[in-house]
């Protein structure tokens, strides 16, 4: 019935639905309803939208009813039903997403324990076969011409610069401090780990008002390391900043850069994906948060992160 109606205006179409409900009673106009849901759902109508179609369509029928109170109860009652018919898909949709939020949570749990595990190996294990090294190179100096003495001090420094590196990315795949201190500290070490590495001037500012949940603050660690990194691969900049701040509701961080920036614009989010933030974005929104993203050629990025306490 409704492909052979889809050519009527939705007011008319959903006009002519709801009467026939409402004199019938029929089952068979329950399920054009919801197929009419499922069609506005598809095509990206809002609740709010088709709640007040709904309403001009029962105003009208009740204007036209000769009816006594006690029926028009009736009606609106029936009418209810109805919109609740039309509405199901929009719960099922909504019910469907918040189980694939569940799932990607858990999804992220699982990463951000194997990363903990990787990094806790990789601390603990090269240490401990760097430091048999580091015995072997001091016997063998111990006996060692001048000249092997000045050679053998050369891959001390080597070995110096790669255990230096292999701490660095220990923490920067599971931090210990965030774990231990909390947010603000593992960012300001991530901070001066990637402002040794680079050319970017990094500032941090605000606070988070005491410790947040775990799974919040490595979300929130996870966005800045990663807008970081897309500062330092892609804008060009030499400052960039960071804040976190908190309210009664939410807890927010900004990373701004004074890079190159871009236009935004219908490929603003193609691009924005490009740079790697689609991370940022499922996990914010995993846990019912957001993720913004602001440019302008040549005035910088802007990237915003707000997740509900």
């Amino acid at each position: 019935m409704m492909s052979t109606q889809s050519q009527m205006p939705r007011q008319d179409l959903y006009q002519e639905m709801l009467s026939s409900f409402l004199h019938s009673g029929s089952e068979v106009a329950l399920n054009i309803a919801y197929e009419f849901g499922r069609e506005d759902l598809k095509r990206g109508v809002g609740i709010l939208e088709l709640t007040e179609l709904h309403q001009q369509a029962l105003a009208k029928e009740l204007g036209a009813a000769e009816s006594s109170n006690s029926e028009r109860v009736e009606m609106n009652r029936a009418a209810s039903r109805f919109l609740k018919e039309t509405l199901c898909s929009f719960e099922v949709s909504r019910l469907c997403s918040k189980q694939s939020n569940v799932a990607l949570t858990r999804l992220y749990e699982v990463f951000e324990d194997e990363a903990k595990r990787i990094a806790h190996r990789l601390h603990d294990e090269s240490a401990q076969v760097l430091a048999v090294i580091y015995m072997e190179l001091a016997e063998i100096a111990k006996s060692a011409t001048v000249d092997t003495a000045r050679r053998l001090g050369g891959v001390v420094l080597h070995l110096d610069e790669v255990s230096s590196q292999l701490r660095d990315l220990s923490h920067e795949l599971r931090p210990l401090i965030l774990d231990q201190l909390g947010l603000v500290p593992a960012l300001r070490t991530l901070i001066d780990g990637i402002g040794k590495r680079s050319q970017l001037n990094i500032a941090i500012g605000g606070s988070t008002e005491g410790r947040l949940s775990p799974e919040l603050e490595t979300v929130m660690y996870r966005a800045v390391q990663e807008a970081l990194t897309n500062t330092c691969r892609h804008a060009c900049a030499t400052q960039a900043d960071v804040l976190v701040w908190r309210d009664e509701k939410s807890v927010h961080c900004a990373v701004s850069d004074n890079g190159r920036g871009f236009k935004m614009d219908s490929g603003a989010m193609a691009l924005s994906q490009g740079l790697g933030l689609v991370g940022i974005r499922e996990r914010t929104m995993a846990l019912g948060g957001s993720c913004t993203l602001t440019s302008q050629p040549g005035h910088g990025t802007t990237v915003q992160v707000t997740i509900p306490l």
